[in-house]
């Protein structure tokens, strides 16, 4: 007689959204390249792995099942530019009022900033910093992003999905 095994795997709770800001723009795939660019509105699954941690993976197209992570290197250089990894990468995320946020561009009523968890809290932080072809690290004191480092997240219906509203 075969015998049939059966492994339950319980993933953590996850939605479809999309990452906006930096400048107007969303935080999107190039099909072609695969790097992780300022363009139009991509979907990513936001999962949840610890209280405000997440990680966010690519769902559409050729490149669907990979994270983004960032290289290691010097923090407002390419050396630290968000790439598409096997691996998720679990980045943190700080809620802020909407002034982060410069005042031609609004996200509703407050700002999220993208934190990398490679630094302890209390330290300073590695946050994604938007840039005209990609985005990479900025290093912040604290948990004080600013304009380029500020985003909104909203799930499928537009509502957005983290934060204090």
């Amino acid at each position: 007689s075969a015998e049939v095994g059966v492994r339950l795997v319980r993933l953590p709770p996850s939605e479809l959204v999309t990452i906006e800001g930096g400048q107007g723009r969303c935080v999107s795939v190039d099909e072609a390249s695969g790097a992780i660019r300022p363009g139009p509105s991509f979907q990513w699954r936001m999962a949840a792995v610890d209280d405000g941690e997440f990680t966010f993976e690519a769902v559409g197209g050729p490149h669907a099942g990979k994270f983004i992570s960032a290289l290691e290197g010097k923090a407002y250089t390419k050396e630290t530019e968000l790439v598409l990894a096997d691996l998720p990468e679990t980045w943190r995320i700080v809620t802020s009022d909407q002034n982060r946020f410069y005042g031609w561009i609004r996200g509703g009523p407050f700002s999220i900033g993208i934190r990398s968890t490679r630094t302890a809290a209390d330290e300073p932080g590695l946050f994604w910093r938007w840039q005209s072809d990609h985005y990479h690290l900025a290093e912040k004191p604290r948990d004080e992003f600013h304009g380029d480092e500020a985003y909104f997240i909203k799930n499928e219906v537009g509502s957005h999905t983290v934060g204090p509203c």
